[in-house]
């Protein structure tokens, strides 16, 4: 392959089939959350889109395959509030998954501090017990040091003494996602 063509490894998965691998997220969530991304990402880029990837001290180009949402979609998307939540849920799954192997097992209770439950792949999706949560956020923005804030923020959301912890910041203003151990 050229230098310009990504490598099957740098894609991150297809948000659409996150079911597929993810006992958390049903196949009607992961229609959802692609659907919104490709709302999200269709209002400044074109398919596939390189997210600049920083997990923990690596950085990487992870390239997402989308295509252009139709006209109901865009208006079934319109809130910016939800759309940007829904996003944010279905490229964060696919970078930690991409990028830790870790996979959700369930959504988080209400107020708990975090979005998901997260196992490596393979383990026992019973096991709450050793699950990693992970706190998801996104936005819109392309200011890095809104960006940077974001992310500091989560971290002190989620950080529990004896949960192990992350957090991922989404932005689609720059394609961008910032994952971090709380």
């Amino acid at each position: 392959m050229s230098e310009s063509s990504p490598t099957a490894e740098r894609y991150l998965p297809r948000i659409r089939e996150l079911h597929r691998r993810h006992p958390g997220v049903t196949a009607a969530l992961s229609g959802s959350f692609e659907e919104a991304t490709a709302v999200c990402l269709s209002r400044r880029f074109t398919p596939p889109t390189g997210f600049s990837l920083s997990c923990d001290d690596r950085l990487t180009i992870r390239y997402l395959q989308w295509r252009e949402p139709n006209e109901r979609e865009r208006r079934a998307w319109a809130n910016d509030t939800d759309r940007v939540a829904a996003a944010a849920y279905g490229v964060s799954l696919a970078a930690v998954e991409a990028e830790l192997d870790l996979i959700a097992i369930a959504r988080t209770y209400t107020l708990s501090g975090a979005d998901y439950y997260l196992l490596p792949n393979g383990q026992n999706a019973e096991d709450l017990e050793n699950a990693v949560r992970l706190e998801v956020s996104g936005t819109e923005s392309s200011e890095t040091k809104r960006i940077n804030r974001r992310l500091r923020e989560k971290l002190v959301q989620v950080a529990h003494p004896n949960d192990p912890s992350l957090a991922c910041v989404i932005s689609f203003g720059v394609p961008k996602i910032l994952l971090r151990r709380a």
